[in-house]
């Protein structure tokens, strides 16, 4: 009977040990997925440039999605049969069936259907990340060393020479026109990008991505897992606290608005009880600060919103033009149809595509109103539990804490800016998002099962 034993321990630990090295191998993965996204404009635009074959700028361009795509696949068996997963599989099935309807030539469709299918993939490999603490805790890490690239390389950008950075070294615009098929030519403005570097409030940090707006999205993911690392390991005046307040300001020299409200409202929400009562006043005095040092920065962004391309009045428009077409058509228009950049064809053929300023208004006419209310769903959902776990369980542990703390900042923030923005849905942004979700939703499952967390 002891040597049974002996031998089922030997057994265990043997398993244990393949699970970790499982897990290890996945989280490096996902992480080069990370910086692959942050780095891809990057070194396609040289391949484009130097290579007078688009075909590897290209094939970079989806190699991150391929690895997300070959994750997912390999660990499924992994998982068990986990009701999550089940209904994501669910939700995949079904737009399955709206790149099957839409009226765009099949390509094309499954061209737009790529983030439907991030976001399944993404949540399966958070979700079997969300169970291993040591693993997860190098990831969180080596985000740190990511943001630390994106801020250095944004100051560079911004303050030292855009002009030779983007005309010259890294043409992020010309790999739009030459191998995603835009034509963005006219964004062109005294050798720099317009629309991208250019606004009413002046020049936009971008960083490596070319995109304030794609900065702003991946950097806010970042520093909400570095500041739940701060909060909940440090909190005390320490390096982890000034990356996090350079790269609040990056964001901000960014002029992502609906980052801006969506960060406010996040941490407005998690502070709100007596508990935390204290670092509610102090993120106050921050905005102040904020307030005092770009004062006429804040006053140009805020008018802008009222007049120009990304004014408060096209964000109405979209109501006023997207309802309507919703109550039309409540099961949805099919994939491609009025996504992020709907309005944008390689063939100059439009097929009454329309995109919004507004993620669910789209999401609506392509899948219809009941996939995007599930949707929208994980997001409430993830948003009640983890905080309600922050606050009441304290059987928790430090790197759980930091899962639930930047999963539940993300999540209020992606609403917000899902109803002034397309771009929570794009591809390198779902990646993250629904990483994250995934691990979140693997948190509160455990707790839940073992009775610390009411149904």
């Amino acid at each position: 009977m002891i040597v049974s034993k002996n031998i089922m321990e030997q057994d265990n630990g043997l398993l244990s040990t393949q699970k970790t090295s499982i897990a290890a191998l996945v989280s490096s993965c996902i992480l080069l997925v990370f910086y692959l996204i942050v780095i891809q404009d990057l070194v396609a635009s040289r391949m484009a440039v130097t290579i007078s074959d688009n075909t590897y700028a290209k094939g970079f361009l989806f190699f991150k999605e391929f690895i997300v795509f070959c994750l997912a696949i390999v660990i499924y068996p992994f998982i068990g049969g986990r009701s999550e997963i089940k209904l994501a599989l669910l939700l995949f099935s079904v737009t399955i069936f709206y790149v099957l309807i839409s009226p765009l030539p099949l390509g094309m469709a499954l061209q737009d259907f790529r983030p439907y299918c991030l976001m399944v993939a993404s949540f399966i490999i958070g979700n079997y990340l969300g169970k291993h603490n040591s693993v997860f805790d190098g990831i969180i890490k080596s985000l740190i060393y990511l943001t630390i690239f994106i801020i250095m390389f944004g100051f560079v950008e911004h303050y030292l020479f855009p002009k030779k950075m983007f005309k010259e070294f890294f043409p992020l615009v010309q790999i739009a026109t030459k191998v995603k098929g835009f034509s963005d030519i006219e964004f062109y403005r005294d050798g720099l990008p317009g629309n991208f570097i250019n606004s009413d409030a002046g020049k936009r940090m971008v960083g490596p991505f070319g995109d304030p707006l794609y900065m702003g999205y991946f950097l806010i993911f970042c520093l909400d897992i570095i500041f739940a690392y701060w909060f909940f390991v440090k909190r005390r005046l320490n390096g982890a606290l000034i990356l996090l307040l350079i790269g609040l300001y990056c964001i901000f020299l960014g002029q992502v608005r609906a980052v801006w409200i969506g960060l406010a409202v996040s941490i407005g929400i998690l502070f709100f009880n007596k508990r935390y009562l204290k670092y509610l006043i102090a993120a106050f005095f921050l905005v102040i600060f904020f307030v005092i040092l770009k004062s006429d920065l804040i006053i140009t962004t805020v008018q802008s919103m009222f007049s120009g391309e990304g004014s408060s009045a096209n964000h109405i428009l979209a109501y006023y033009k997207g309802i309507p077409k919703i109550m039309s058509h409540p099961f949805g228009t099919g994939v491609g149809t009025h996504g992020s950049f709907a309005t944008r064809s390689t063939t100059g053929e439009f097929y009454d595509a329309e995109g919004f300023e507004n993620a669910y208004i789209n999401l609506a006419l392509e899948i219809g109103i009941l996939p995007t209310i599930f949707i929208v769903s994980v997001s409430v959902y993830l948003i009640k539990h983890s905080r309600m776990l922050i606050l009441k369980v304290k059987s928790i542990s430090i790197t759980e804490q930091i899962i639930l703390l930047s999963g539940f900042l993300l999540n209020v923030q992606f609403v917000i800016a899902g109803f002034l923005s397309p771009h929570i849905m794009t591809a390198r942004i779902a990646i993250p998002f629904w990483f994250l979700n995934g691990a979140c939703i693997a948190v509160i499952r455990r707790f839940k099962r073992s009775g610390q967390l009411e149904p």
